[in-house]
């Protein structure tokens, strides 16, 4: 446990250990949106860096962001109900080449949006503008260039559709 972590946790024994990370999340901005109007949130956020607002994000209940990830949020990001990122995911909201390669690539921002239950492998990049539909996985490693459609699997660099994936039902 870091510094940080301890003292945060001495300074909030008032908060339930399990949720003070999260409370602290929310201090910073970041928003946590209940599922069916309760007021209970079920999150898990393993220390992202965060690079722009916290109040940019967007977390919907049951989400988990695993240590390592890093998230640019210049622009909003959006995680659905159930979305699980990985071990060292990375989420751009921007792109700013701050070289002559700037007349070329003008800086772009632009909102990320992950779906419902969809599930984010390990060491992914997201790019800016990359809206990932309900109940896709992105595999480790991969680099999503464009939007991946619902109930899809990307893979490569750049992702490309490997397959469909059919949930049994319930």
């Amino acid at each position: 446990m870091s510094k940080i972590s301890f003292v945060l946790g001495k300074l909030f024994l008032h908060v339930p250990l399990i949720k003070y990370k999260q409370f602290v999340y929310n201090l910073l901005g970041v928003r946590f949106c209940p599922t069916n109007n309760s007021l209970k949130i079920n999150c898990f956020v393993g220390n992202p860096t965060v690079v722009g607002s916290y109040s940019n994000i967007l977390m919907h209940d049951d989400t988990s962001i695993e240590r390592g990830s890093f998230i640019v949020a210049n622009d909003r990001v959006e995680i659905g109900t159930g979305a699980a990122i990985a071990y060292g995911v990375t989420i751009l909201t921007s792109a700013d080449p701050r070289t002559k390669l700037r007349k070329l690539y003008p800086k772009m921002t632009a909102p990320v949006k992950i779906g419902e239950y969809c599930w984010i492998g390990a060491r992914s990049t997201i790019l800016p503008g990359v809206t990932i539909g309900e109940g896709s996985v992105v595999a480790a490693g991969s680099v999503v260039t464009k939007d991946v459609p619902p109930h899809t699997m990307v893979a490569g660099v750049p992702a490309v559709i490997k397959k469909q994936i059919t949930y049994p039902k319930e």
